[in-house]
């Protein structure tokens, strides 16, 4: 049986490359399930990973993000990869500024934007969330 792997990130040494891939990996081979490169369009800058997490359930893999140039540092955006779907998702309302954590059983607290409340989202829960499939 594979094994889903943790997802990689990788980055380039010759340009701002910020790719992260979910990997299913087994003794013979390794098949790359799906990625995505949040590099910039010029590939000088990009967001980079500051703090990734397995849900308890294991069905999302969610990550905060920072800019690599610096520009909105108090926007950190918070993304999670979905086992299910085998797609990359953005929470729109949230940002990982401050308060971020991943709560059992696949849940995650962070703040809301622009207001930088904290508040809950449930990762199972889908449609109740405003979200944008990274492509």
């Amino acid at each position: 049986m594979a094994d889903l792997s943790l997802l990689s990130y990788q980055r380039e040494r010759k340009k701002a490359s910020r790719t992260l891939r979910a990997e299913s990996k087994s003794e013979t081979a390794v098949t790359v399930l799906s990625v995505h490169d949040f590099s910039s369009p010029d590939g000088e800058h990009g967001y980079g990973v500051d703090i990734a997490q397995w849900t308890q359930d294991s069905q999302f893999f969610v990550f905060s993000m920072s800019n690599s140039g610096g520009h909105s540092p108090m926007y950190k955006p918070v993304v999670f990869w979905s086992r299910r779907t085998n797609r990359f998702y953005q929470l729109n309302d949230y940002t990982a500024n401050e308060t971020f954590s991943v709560t059992s059983p696949a849940k995650i607290t962070a703040e809301r934007w622009p207001s930088l409340k904290p508040a809950t989202a449930s990762l199972s829960d889908v449609s109740a969330l405003k979200l944008s499939e990274l492509r």
